[in-house]
């Protein structure tokens, strides 16, 4: 399981139902949410352009990536 918190996302892909742009995504990632966790944290302490390095640090290839193992959304008012 992988819980992330998204802040002033407007993305419908990522935030299709919260009113609040301020939510929490649940996901199911078979063997791949501890890897998850780590790239999310490098991409958020990293202050430079990781784009060509996003096939390596979230591997899940599809058109929505991640979004495609979301379990539910929790959103804050």
């Amino acid at each position: 399981m992988f819980i992330k918190y998204w802040y002033n996302e407007t993305d419908r892909r990522i935030n299709p139902s919260c009113d609040s742009n301020n939510f929490f995504n649940i996901y199911n990632l078979q063997e791949l949410s501890f890897s998850y966790f780590i790239s999310n944290l490098i991409n958020y302490v990293v202050d430079k352009n990781m784009d060509e390095r996003m096939w390596f640090m979230f591997p899940i290839r599809s058109s929505n990536g991640k979004e495609d193992s979301r379990i539910t959304q929790c959103c804050l008012n």
